[in-house]
């Protein structure tokens, strides 16, 4: 890809970013504004966007008794791991975005810790036998990374670490949902179809 070209896609993407914050803090549904905003043909010229997935998290992840909303888009996406826009409910309605949070669904834990925040520790795969826990505080004013912590869950050895991991994800896997861009774009529909772990 051309200098100029991908300098241009990585100044259309912090546009879009920061366009779509200021669309969330005054909408009820944030979820169908980011399946707009990357589901638009004007906004998803490249390619590894249109054929992209959007998925979403309903959960209550700062512990204060509302849903709130994690919307993630696969083209973020880095190997193993990929960051989730997390939008807070509030008690109007509406939703405000209060940052970025990595995780796998099926590898995310969510602790409360006291009345209106939670403790999130994430597991990054780095290989078959190595990974790290990111461990996040989430308010809702923000969310704060405190602590990673390289384990080596070995699933053969049935090691102390796999022992941990086990402990911490199995059975805890977030109620994810996607949608394929390509869909939406052809139908106009967005019809969330439920993971299965």
């Amino acid at each position: 890809m051309p200098r100029t070209l991908f300098t241009l896609t990585v100044l259309l993407a912090v546009v879009h970013c920061d366009a779509f914050s200021q669309i969330v803090d005054s909408t009820k549904d944030p979820a169908t504004e980011y399946v707009h905003m990357y589901g638009e043909p004007d906004t998803s010229q490249i390619e590894e966007v249109a054929t992209s997935t959007i998925s979403k998290v309903v959960f209550d992840f700062n512990n204060d008794g509302l849903p709130d909303i994690a919307l993630t888009c696969s083209h973020l996406w880095g190997a193993h791991i990929g960051p989730w826009e997390i939008y807070l409910g509030g008690k109007n309605g509406y939703y405000h975005f209060v940052g970025n949070l990595d995780f796998v669904a099926d590898a995310v834990r969510v602790i409360p810790t006291k009345k209106g925040e939670a403790k999130a520790i994430a597991y990054s795969h780095w290989s078959a036998a190595q990974g790290e826990l990111i461990e996040s505080l989430i308010s809702s004013k923000e969310i704060k990374e405190i602590k990673r912590t390289m384990i080596y869950p070995d699933y053969y050895a049935q090691n102390g670490d796999w022992k941990k991991y086990e402990e911490l994800f199995s059975g805890h896997a977030l109620p994810d949902s996607s949608i394929k861009i390509e869909d939406y774009r052809n139908t106009g529909v967005i019809k969330w179809i439920k993971s299965q772990y």
